[in-house]
């Protein structure tokens, strides 16, 4: 299934009631402010484990 969710004023988020298993999170870079831009096209791959905490970062980078 899809998901979506959005971040706090410092860019966290969380999805509650994740399954156990392998997951790929996708940013959406149309929210993101100009200039910045995405790492990986904002794509991150992760697994959960059960009974577990799972923390991502996601790049975003600011051209000079």
């Amino acid at each position: 299934g899809r998901f979506s969710v959005q971040t706090d004023p410092s860019g966290r988020f969380a999805f509650p009631a994740a399954a156990t298993g392998h997951h790929i999170v996708t940013v959406v870079s149309d929210n993101l402010p100009l200039p910045w831009a995405l790492t990986n096209e904002g794509r991150t791959e992760f697994d959960v484990s059960t009974r577990q905490r799972t923390q991502l970062t996601i790049g975003a980078r600011r051209p000079r």
